[in-house]
């Protein structure tokens, strides 16, 4: 994210991880770091590899789902609140911005 790569590379790259079930980029497919360039394709940029996404352990993801279509607000809307609405777009869960609290 703070290299540049889209919300949607991103977002494809979480949910591979899902798949996977792994909780490190460095881990998927096995560590075969031409096969995350194979699977990102045009989008793939040489500092993807040692820039990883990881995703905690205890990350309640069936408690973000009870929040479908909730309001939303907060601080750091292009970096901390960003890194929450990018998860629930993973998940596929809706959500309205309030604005007017949302720096």
């Amino acid at each position: 994210m703070d290299n540049g790569a889209s919300d949607a590379v991103i977002i494809r790259v979480l949910r591979e991880m899902m798949q996977q079930r792994v909780f490190d980029t460095r881990d998927l497919f096995g560590g075969d770091e031409e096969k995350l360039e194979g699977f990102l394709g045009n989008d793939f940029e040489e500092y993807m590899i040692g820039d990883i996404l990881y995703i905690p352990h205890d990350l309640p993801v069936g408690t973000l789902r009870k929040y479908n279509g909730a309001y939303i607000c907060g601080g750091g809307r292009h970096e901390c609140l960003r890194e929450v609405l990018i998860w629930m777009s993973v998940f596929n869960i809706k959500y309205n911005i309030m604005n007017q609290f949302t720096y």
